[in-house]
């Protein structure tokens, strides 16, 4: 394919090439041009084949990371919008193992205590996330899944989970129970003693996971059972 190059010498006084939105050749400035010729059946190129190519464009314009293609500069960052967000993704259905671990495991219990306290499964299933941290390894070292703690001080550990949600029944399940919505639960669990009052944002919290807790029993095909 034969390149033709118009380079004008020093003394031209042309000034920069000059190009319309569509490449119309009557845009151009006579001072650089760089035509590809496309040859027709005959072997013969005809100037309606003349194709336009245009300066090259800087990579710094899109950012540190481009990509060099045949028909310019294309930024990553481009390409990587195209991708699918973490976000679009969980709200396509995705369940984290960790998330379908937390639910494997403790669904079942957590609403049985709730249908003990009379309340929804998925407020008590909200604060033992928030505690647990989604049932992390801290939580299924001591069995404590409701970050319960001796006066404040030191973690309390348990010989198993039962014996953790007993516990809680216990103490905290008479000021928390009926709670028939998320504000309520929330007042309930300040009543004293308050349930975590040295965070400011533990409520801002709580309301997130509860969201997260809704949108996860349904990615991962954990139904409620309103039955236990």
């Amino acid at each position: 394919m034969p390149i033709m190059f118009s380079i004008p010498g020093p003394s031209s006084g042309l000034g920069p090439p000059r190009f319309s939105e569509d490449g119309d050749e009557a845009a151009r400035s006579p001072a650089t041009e760089l035509f590809y010729r496309l040859p027709t059946a005959s072997g013969r190129t005809h100037p309606t084949q003349e194709i336009l190519h245009k300066p090259f464009e800087p990579a710094s314009r899109f950012g540190k990371s481009s990509k060099v293609t045949g028909l310019g500069v294309q930024s990553t960052a481009s390409q990587a919008a195209k991708e699918p967000a973490a976000s679009d993704k969980i709200s396509q259905g995705t369940c984290p193992p960790e998330k379908r671990k937390f639910f494997e495991t403790l669904d079942a219990k957590i609403s049985a205590s709730a249908k003990r306290l009379g309340m929804d499964a998925d407020l008590l299933m909200t604060l033992v996330a928030h505690e647990s941290a989604w049932y992390g390894e801290h939580a299924q070292e001591l069995n404590n899944i409701f970050g319960l703690t001796r006066a404040g001080g030191r973690n309390l550990s348990f010989s198993s989970i039962d014996k953790c949600i007993e516990y809680w029944e216990k103490n905290t399940g008479p000021k928390i129970k009926g709670s028939k919505d998320m504000e309520e639960f929330l007042v309930n669990l300040h009543k004293p003693p308050n349930y975590n009052k040295a965070d400011p944002k533990y409520d801002e919290k709580m309301r997130a996971i509860y969201k997260s807790i809704l949108k996860f029993r349904k990615n991962c095909g954990f139904e409620k059972n309103e039955n236990i």
